[in-house]
């Protein structure tokens, strides 16, 4: 009896916490509702620009409307509709079992370190360089901005290449941020760049690089050697593709198994 209290009294109070944000024919659309289209952002949504979030409110209310009028067509008394819900529910069910068959596998973290160890170089993070660039249309222009740079160092080339990627680059992607490219491995990139860039010390820029996007001037802001990521860091990742292998290994047998206990007629 108290727990049934205690679990009216908890939906209770999680009604009276919704905020109501829209009615569609007196049906009340919440906060609550915006949860399955704000994903693991829930606690964002206050944070939203107000016509984002009028967004979302006018996807829920459109979907009520067609709920609404899927119960006036009687559609849930179709047939198609029965059909649909039994499939739902078969497909439910396979899901269920297979996560049940999946959490009852254990690997041990000797198993995973013994993989680990098997398989390093699937472990190994490539040689990587930081980088930004300026990337213009005219190799003239890239020689200009060369000029403007090329007696710079350290912070105030830094600074002055940030201004420049920022004002004239027409990688707008990356302009925003100054040229900011991020990390990256050398076939991440186009052959001339990757290969300028790796070239570069830190704190260096290029000469003018011409690729198929235009011409660029690359500053080099830091760089990473290769290195293998510690088991630590992958344990969990290879502990779930171990399991993954030990299910389908499992299920294969079962389904064999149920295979040849059933009566099978091809037709």
């Amino acid at each position: 009896m108290k727990k049934t209290v205690l679990a009216l009294a908890l939906v209770g109070s999680l009604s009276l916490n919704a905020a109501v944000l829209a009615t569609v024919d007196g049906v009340e659309i919440t906060d609550q509702d915006l949860a399955p289209l704000l994903g693991n952002n829930k606690a964002e949504l206050d944070k939203l620009p107000d016509n984002i979030k009028k967004s979302l409110v006018d996807k829920v209310i459109e979907r009520q409307l067609i709920i609404a009028q899927t119960k006036k067509e009687k559609i849930n008394e179709s047939k198609e509709y029965q059909k649909a819900l039994e499939d739902m529910k078969e497909n439910l069910l396979v899901s269920v079992w297979m996560k049940k068959q999946f959490d009852s596998i254990k690997i041990s973290d000797s198993d995973a370190k013994k993989f680990y160890d098997k398989n390093k170089e699937q472990f190994v993070t490539p040689e990587q360089v930081r980088a930004k660039h300026i990337l213009v249309a005219q190799q003239s222009e890239a020689e200009e901005i060369l000029k403007e740079l090329k007696n710079l160092k350290g912070e105030a080339l830094e600074k002055k290449f940030a201004e420049i990627a920022s004002s004239k680059s027409i990688d707008q992607g990356s302009a925003v941020n100054g040229g900011e490219l991020g990390w990256f491995g050398k076939t991440q990139m186009v052959p001339e760049f990757g290969d300028a860039a790796f070239k570069l010390k830190k704190g260096q820029i290029s000469g003018v690089v011409k690729s198929n996007f235009g011409y660029h001037i690359i500053y080099k802001q830091d760089a990473k050697a290769k290195s293998t990521v510690p088991f630590d860091q992958v344990k969990e990742s290879i502990t779930h593709r171990l399991k993954e292998e030990k299910l389908s290994s499992s299920v294969s047998k079962t389904l064999d198994s149920l295979k040849s206990k059933a009566k099978i007629e091809y037709k």
